[in-house]
């Protein structure tokens, strides 16, 4: 994560206003900073998917869904061939829908976390992932996109990718949107 970092996520402990007050104002400066790339990156998208992107600083948030599992698989197109096909799915739910996040023509993936996970205090967590925090999509080496989650249990995750789609349903898997692009 390049905007919201877990460090800066940490240090927003109003227990300590002082600190608090510093990230604060560096989580603004870093959120417009955002905002402002991401509006060039949105373009490269289908409106949808860059309405999906831009939807924490609208109504349709992720941030507290729980993340449910992921997919990630790997096809060769033939015996002979050495390239690799990659896919990643990701889903999560939240308030009442469940999001199946779909990322093809992946060229890297990366999971980083403590192990074990830890709270700042240091008091050991249960879950490696835990509930969705932020995300920032970002344009990655050789015009491949690049989504980053940092999630509760502050693991990071990172997919590069060049194709997204994504559906929603209601959490009784009655479809109610889907697109690709």
């Amino acid at each position: 994560m390049k905007y919201f970092t877990q460090e800066m996520w940490w240090g927003l402990d109003p227990r300590k206003p002082a600190q608090f007050k510093k990230v604060a104002k560096k989580w603004d400066c870093n959120q417009a900073a955002y905002l402002k790339q991401l509006a060039v990156v949105a373009k490269a998208l289908s409106k949808r998917n860059a309405l999906f992107f831009t939807r924490q600083f609208t109504r349709m948030t992720l941030h507290d869904a729980d993340f449910e599992n992921i997919c990630i698989k790997e096809i060769r197109p033939s015996k002979s061939s050495s390239s690799t096909i990659r896919s990643v799915e990701l889903t999560v739910t939240s308030e009442g829908h469940r999001y199946r996040l779909r990322y093809a023509d992946v060229s890297n993936i990366a999971i980083k976390t403590a192990n074990p996970p830890c709270y700042p205090s240091g008091i050991p967590m249960d879950v490696y992932f835990g509930d969705w925090g932020y995300d920032e999509l970002t344009v990655h080496r050789n015009g491949t996109f690049q989504h980053s989650i940092l999630f509760s249990c502050f693991t990071e995750l990172s997919i590069s990718f060049r194709k997204f789609s994504y559906s929603k349903e209601k959490e009784s898997n009655k479809r109610l949107q889907s697109t690709s692009h």
